[in-house]
């Protein structure tokens, strides 16, 4: 198992429509996760956390179109919170690298000369947990109701004359909802 902290703090892309509060809403919810892994003594996942606290505060938030003409309370409160931050991260890493390579010790151990279904399943897991979650730019919920054929010339259109084939493209158009 291994983690990797490129992928994990990415810079994430600036999303203009998103107003700017939002992002400070997310790194409030940051901190807050932070403080909770904080008391249960999760250092990995605290770390984690904390870098992408500061990864949004100083890479993607400053890109924000409004950054400059709004909110300079929250402009200035981040930038203060930012250092206590940043030497809690430097002080973490030790501890950080050592349970990392403990993980890395269990994993090796654990694992099976070959790898099965659930080795599998268990390290997607692990890595998806670990990752920003993803994006999707474009919301394609257009669905293509198609009309059977005849259906606007006959007053009496009989249910059971529609074949099981013309269903399909409406039943798979809503399996990908």
């Amino acid at each position: 198992m291994t983690i990797d902290l490129d992928s994990i703090a990415r810079k994430i892309d600036v999303d203009n429509r998103i107003p700017l509060r939002y992002y400070y809403r997310i790194a409030d919810n940051l901190l807050k996760q932070a403080s909770i892994y904080r008391e249960e003594n999760n250092v990995v996942d605290l770390y984690i956390i904390l870098v992408r606290f500061l990864s949004l505060v100083s890479e993607t938030i400053p890109y924000h179109r409004d950054y400059h003409a709004s909110l300079p309370n929250e402009r200035a409160a981040y930038k203060k919170r930012s250092r206590p931050v940043l030497d809690e991260l430097e002080s973490l890493k030790p501890e950080f690298k050592r349970r990392v390579e403990k993980l890395k010790d269990l994993h090796v151990k654990a694992s099976l000369p070959e790898e099965n279904g659930f080795n599998k399943a268990l390290q997607s897991s692990l890595n998806s947990s670990l990752e920003w979650p993803v994006v999707n730019k474009s919301n394609n919920l257009s669905v293509d109701f198609k009309q059977p054929s005849g259906f606007g010339s006959h007053s009496s259109w009989n249910y059971n004359s529609m074949s099981s084939s013309d269903s399909r493209p409406i039943d798979k158009q809503f399996q990908k909802l």
